[in-house]
């Protein structure tokens, strides 16, 4: 949960004396749920290629050509 600008803060900065309170376990929750629902976002627009016949296949099969790419895109 980064922070990209002072303004909202951050989640854990925003709950900060909140999640100082709470348990190691209580944490581990919080984690698996963020977790869980950042995968069921990319499992959902998976789904949604595959149904729909969109799937794209990357072309990166290799560190080199994903260094390229990588390249490419930080010149824009």
């Amino acid at each position: 949960m980064g922070r990209i600008s002072q303004n909202p803060p951050r989640f854990g900065g925003h709950f900060s004396n909140i999640l100082k309170n709470l348990s190691t376990n209580d944490i581990e929750i919080i984690k698996s749920t963020i977790i869980d629902i950042v995968k069921d976002g990319y499992n959902a627009h998976l789904q949604i290629e595959l149904l729909t016949n969109s799937l794209k296949i990357p072309g990166i099969n290799s560190f080199d050509s994903l260094f390229k790419q990588l390249n490419v895109l930080m010149r824009l």
